[in-house]
């Protein structure tokens, strides 16, 4: 049986962008973790961790979940997050191989390199799919 292969997805913010820990920032992060909940993707999204009582723990724009979740939802939030200023960018990282595309056609041509990957490296290994 083989391990599930993680995609790591970062956003990456524009200049544009209002400032990383800002209100409106942070919702920005927020409705894109919502986003992909609502898209039954399940996902875990890094935050930071504060040593103060009662504190938020901001999202820092990292999302983890498994490749095989990757479709329509997924497509759907993270073009949403694009198109919302066209300096973003994502970085999506899988085992060691990492990417950067900041328009939709880079992302869907980069999914199908990172399931292409993982398909010949779970062949390489002899495990089953």
């Amino acid at each position: 049986m083989r391990s599930p292969a993680w995609l790591r997805i970062l956003l990456i913010p524009s200049v544009d962008d209002s400032p990383f820990f800002s209100d409106g920032f942070q919702a920005e992060l927020r409705a894109f973790f919502q986003a992909l909940d609502a898209g039954d993707i399940q996902v875990n999204s890094v935050a930071l961790n504060m040593d103060i009582v009662d504190a938020r723990r901001p999202p820092m724009g990292e999302f983890v979940f498994s490749l095989a979740q990757v479709g329509p939802a997924l497509s759907a939030a993270v073009g949403a997050w694009l198109e919302a200023d066209s300096g973003r960018k994502i970085r999506l990282k899988m085992d060691d191989v990492e990417f950067e595309v900041n328009t939709m056609t880079q992302l869907i041509q980069v999914l199908g390199k990172a399931i292409a990957l993982r398909e010949q490296r779970v062949k390489q290994a002899g495990c089953d799919k």
